[in-house]
């Protein structure tokens, strides 16, 4: 008996299953290994290992791991080149300078 998820059949040219194949009892030292018997006169014959639930689980954590990496990202900020440039509204003053907020004083620099 073939272990759970494990199946066979015998495929056509374009891909259908014709038929599913039985299951051997596995015996002596490859008591671990997975058989399925074919007619002689079988075209191709497929093996797959169906995971179920668990490759539906492995897409979700890698969906979410994409997502927290995507959020852990720095935000872009604009950079004010010139940070005693007043041309901004007094709400908006300093945003994004590498500075902090920058105001007009009097000191004069010579």
């Amino acid at each position: 008996v073939a272990a759970p998820g494990w199946r066979a059949g015998v495929v056509d040219s374009a891909g259908t299953v014709q038929e599913e194949l039985a299951a051997l009892v596995p015996t002596g030292q490859l008591s671990w290994s997975q058989g399925f018997t074919a007619p002689a006169s079988s075209g191709n014959v497929v093996i797959a290992f169906d995971q179920g639930p668990r490759t539906r689980w492995l897409w979700l954590q890698f969906i979410v791991l994409f997502t927290l990496v995507v959020l852990a990202l720095p935000a872009r900020q604009r950079q004010d080149l010139d940070p005693d440039n007043d041309d901004l509204g007094d709400d908006d003053l300093g945003q994004g300078s590498q500075f902090g907020a920058v105001r007009q004083s009097n000191v004069m620099i010579r």
